[in-house]
């Protein structure tokens, strides 16, 4: 266990839980909150999840028919809005651990799909990031997923170039900005498996899809992928 999970055990037992977005005491999202979360339901791309509207069928979007991603099919959680925005900055900078502890009881109960895979990987952090935010977000909805689905979470999948934040810039910038970014250790074989890979957040899908593409040219055999918010 690692020094801040220790003392997130350690804060479970003495602190009080607030809503992880208003602070509200009482429970990790009180019910106003959870009310401004937005699921991704109804008919969706068979790719990357964009939701048709309810009176849309089950097939894929015209931009996967066209430009295909590296991943095979993407799941999302909930629709990005302020409520899910404000989720993924207290996920990423304020109370990971608490909003991974959210997030395992979200996904017991939600049909988001039950994925055929080996392992779960997560979108690394480059290691400078790392060090600064002391855990990588997108580890921790990959630790919930692991215990939700009783599979074993790998490592050896890491970001090997620094790259400028991908906030303001635009489609086409940001798969330039992450070309060559990641690459899978020698030490982690991938020939054949299938892999669950989790991110905080897709967009544009420029960093789920360089990174799937990193996995297949590892030899992975299917990459699904899931984030906890989804711009739709």
């Amino acid at each position: 266990m690692s020094l801040s999970e220790h003392f997130h055990q350690i804060s479970k037992i003495v602190l009080p839980e607030r809503c992880l977005r208003c602070q509200t005491l009482g429970s990790l999202m009180c019910d106003a909150c959870v009310a401004e979360l937005h699921f991704v339901t109804g008919p969706q791309c068979l790719c990357c999840g964009v939701p048709f509207g309810e009176h849309g069928g089950h097939h894929r979007c015209s931009r996967c028919e066209n430009d295909p991603p590296f991943f095979d099919e993407h799941r999302a959680l909930f629709a990005f809005n302020q409520a899910s925005k404000d989720l993924i900055h207290t996920l990423k900078y304020q109370n990971g651990f608490q909003v991974r502890r959210f997030f395992s009881k979200i996904i017991k109960n939600h049909p988001l799909g039950h994925f055929d895979v080996d392992f779960v990987m997560a979108v690394p952090l480059h290691r400078k990031r790392l060090a600064q935010r002391g855990y990588n977000q997108s580890e921790l909805l990959a630790k919930a997923w692991a215990d939700f689905m009783k599979k074993p979470v790998k490592s050896g999948f890491i970001r090997v170039k620094q790259t400028r934040s991908q906030t303001g810039l635009n489609r086409k910038q940001r798969f330039r900005n992450l070309q060559n970014a990641f690459a899978v250790s020698s030490c982690t074989p991938l020939q054949g498996k299938r892999i669950l890979l989790v991110d905080d957040v897709l967009t544009t899908g420029a960093t789920l899809n360089m990174a799937a593409k990193a996995l297949k040219n590892a030899g992975a055999k299917a990459v699904l992928a899931t984030s906890l918010a989804m711009v739709v």
